[in-house]
């Protein structure tokens, strides 16, 4: 009869999603104030002490937590197609997608209202986030030849315009809890909108 060993180690990073999970939980359900590392631990299945080797206190674990949010899996934004309208397209979508989501929006909340003691987060969420997104919208922009843009402007400011007119109002309304986002309406208006600021392929 074979004879069942240990379970292999977790690795450090396997560690630290663990206790990201944990936390992500039970802070966007009771609030960060209100969740000990105590509860953290027992919730990631592991001891306080293990906790502590991974985050010196629980300000450092909600900070790194949020910068994790937005680490792109590798590839992301790549696509097979060779037209750069259509790899812009694609990107939106990506990025919409991310921005938009339900745990997405969740962390916003969680950074909003955890910015007055927790100085700099807010402005690291935003820059992590929004202009992580931005800088790749730019980068899809630059790659269209000029003759195809129908609005002969700078790449940033058609990365705000895209910006602006996929997620930002949309993020907006979620975060108030007012209108929860529509993903297919999303797409659509992706659609319209680069069908409107680009020329097809001659």
């Amino acid at each position: 009869m074979a004879r069942v060993g240990r379970p292999p180690e977790m690795s450090t990073q396997e560690r630290k999603a663990a206790v990201f999970a944990a936390a992500e939980t039970l802070f966007c359900a009771r609030g960060y104030e209100k969740v000990t590392m105590d509860e953290i631990a027992v919730a990631a299945g592991m001891s306080k002490r293990t906790v502590y080797q991974l985050f010196s206190d629980k300000g450092e674990l909600l900070r790194e937590l949020i910068s994790s949010s937005y680490i792109w899996p590798e590839g992301a934004f790549e696509t097979t197609s060779a037209d750069p309208v259509e790899r812009l397209r694609l990107c939106l979508r990506v990025m919409v997608d991310h921005v938009l989501s339900p745990r997405h929006i969740g962390l916003c909340r969680l950074a909003i209202s955890e910015s007055p003691t927790n100085h700099g987060l807010a402005d690291e969420f935003v820059e992590r986030g929004i202009g992580k997104s931005r800088e790749q919208l730019i980068q899809s922009i630059r790659r269209i030849p000029l003759k195809r843009r129908v609005l002969q402007l700078p790449p940033a400011i058609i990365a705000g315009m895209l910006y602006g007119a996929t997620c930002g109002l949309r993020l907006t309304s979620a975060l108030l809890g007012t209108t929860e986002p529509d993903l297919r309406e999303v797409y659509r208006t992706i659609d319209t909108i680069v069908a409107a600021m680009f020329h097809p392929a001659s």
